[in-house]
């Protein structure tokens, strides 16, 4: 496992989700080494009354893989209906389905269309402007959500567009409060550009990277990366998996494969990487530096949340 270091940044002021303990009870799962951060923009929880998903059939053959020159063997999902454990699928074939909610942020979109599909003919596309913070992000809440002990898998496929991003980007984020308090927390994992804000450093790499951000000053904008890791790939889909474990307190990330970083509770009160009781997921684009000269481009496809590893490969 890559080696690294955590680092706190100093807690600015909080506007990290506002999360209320009500939306965290009693749902039924549905089948279907340093680095800086930024304040984190406040987001409002999804709705409490969204529609039940409806889970998709497989994928079909993946064209745009080939396309794209992906391995072929790494780059075959899982189908939903193939694969155990599975809380929620989408391969977004269907459009946009109701259960997310939907935030386009300062002039930043996101939407399903067809400009590149993955497999088949559809996935979520999602642009940001050069300006911080002009995002678009979709949150996954009721009924997924909250998970048996606070644990879960997810899978989805990413295709990054050059250039990479200066500084850190985040792609997918956890929202909720810990066990059996009101302390809102949330983490989210993306790349980061090392070294920190310096792109034209001639040994400039872009790193997976996870922050936490939490109401305790002590555990809030604690980063994570290492240079031992793999760079975070451009131009192609990769696939990424993220292991959030409530029991164990353990946080996993892999990409096509290849287990990046672990982060762990340390058991000392008023650290980071305590697993909270999630209230969402969210899928998208958070940028908090303004990045030139036209902004970010993501697509993701095939996502997949379940209560046991999905991976890349088909099973």
């Amino acid at each position: 496992m890559p080696s690294g270091s955590d680092t706190t940044a100093g807690a600015g002021p909080k506007t990290d989700i506002e999360v209320d303990a009500a939306t965290l009870g009693g749902q039924t799962p549905v089948s279907m080494d340093a680095a800086g951060g930024a304040t984190q923009r406040p987001v409002d929880p999804p709705a409490a009354d969204a529609a039940t998903p409806t889970p998709p059939g497989p994928p079909p053959a993946d064209a745009a893989a080939a396309r794209d020159g992906a391995p072929s063997a790494l780059f075959n999902p899982t189908a939903c209906g193939a694969a155990t454990g599975v809380l929620f699928c989408d391969d977004f074939e269907s459009g946009l389905n109701p259960v997310y909610r939907v935030r386009n942020l300062a002039g930043g979109t996101i939407t399903v269309d067809q400009t590149r599909p993955r497999g088949g003919k559809s996935s979520v596309h999602v642009k940001s402007l050069v300006k911080a913070y002009s995002d678009g992000e979709m949150n996954l809440g009721k009924p997924v959500f909250p998970t048996a002990n606070n644990s879960f898998f997810m899978r989805a496929y990413v295709y990054y567009a050059p250039p990479a991003a200066s500084d850190n980007v985040y792609l997918f984020r956890v929202d909720g409060v810990l066990p059996n308090t009101t302390t809102r927390v949330n983490i989210q994992i993306g790349n980061e550009g090392f070294p920190y804000g310096q792109p034209s450093a001639p040994n400039f790499k872009q790193l997976s990277t996870t922050i936490y951000h939490s109401d305790i000053k002590s555990a809030d904008h604690v980063s994570y990366r290492t240079a031992a890791a793999p760079e975070v790939t451009f131009g192609r889909w990769a696939c990424w998996e993220w292991e959030v474990d409530g029991v164990k307190n353990l946080w996993r990330t892999w990409v096509d494969g290849v287990e990046h970083f672990t982060r762990t509770w340390d058991g000392v009160a008023g650290t980071a990487w305590v697993v909270p009781s999630a209230s969402a997921f969210t899928l998208g684009l958070h940028h908090d530096h303004d990045e030139g000269p036209n902004g970010i481009e993501v697509w993701f496809d095939d996502l997949v949340i379940a209560d046991k590893r999905v991976g890349c490969l088909p099973p």
